[in-house]
């Protein structure tokens, strides 16, 4: 595999961190600094000669620019690019398991609920050996973050109420929570509410 380029990290690490944590948003030139990375390391062909953790940094920075900047379109392309590098299937499963819980998460704000749908199930109903519980938290934590987002609107869909139950189901002690949904009227706060239980209380 290609070694690892520090001038990419180096330029990562400027655009997430440096603007960031004084003030929490992207510096403004953040968009731009990305595109020239992408243009150097990942646009025509640059893709295959770049190291696949570089690769992810880029397409995962411009994943979070593009959902920053609400082009959920543009999202899905940047992380779905990361699969295509030729060493993406011999990566660490746990790269590939966020990632697909990035790019689902993308088109389920997109309004894909299809393929959202699809990408979610299919974590739950295979978790990856080194951390068996990664994939359940990963579709739990965006099922949660869409919901809440969404607190005001009414009705879920049936499809992702359907999947929520699943969720649900996965954790333990919570049968009564996913019984008590319905799912033809769950609302998205009911249905935040429901997925919150998941999480372990505070310790003392």
């Amino acid at each position: 595999m290609k070694e690892r380029d520090p001038s990419i990290f180096d330029e990562w690490e400027r655009i997430v961190f440096r603007e960031r944590r004084r003030n929490g948003a992207f510096a403004a030139d953040a968009e731009q600094a990305w595109a020239f990375l992408w243009q150097k390391h990942v646009d025509n062909g640059a893709l295959a000669e770049t190291n696949l953790d570089d690769a992810k940094l880029i397409c995962t920075l411009g994943w979070s620019l593009a959902m920053e900047a609400k082009d959920y379109t543009a999202a899905v392309a940047r992380i779905n690019t990361w699969f295509s590098h030729p060493a993406a299937d011999s990566a660490d499963s746990i790269d590939t398991e966020c990632n697909r819980g990035f790019r689902a998460l993308a088109n389920l704000v997109a309004g894909s609920l299809v393929a959202a749908i699809c990408e979610y199930r299919d974590l739950l109903e295979n978790p990856q050996k080194k951390w068996p519980r990664l994939n359940r938290s990963i579709v739990r934590n965006d099922l949660c973050r869409y919901c809440y987002y969404f607190r005001r609107r009414k009705r879920v869909p049936r499809a992702l109420a359907e999947l929520a139950v699943e969720t649900i189901l996965q954790y333990p002690g919570r049968k009564r929570v996913a019984r008590g949904i319905n799912l033809d009227t769950v609302t998205h706060r009911q249905l935040f509410e429901a997925l919150d239980t998941t999480y372990p209380a505070p310790t003392e």
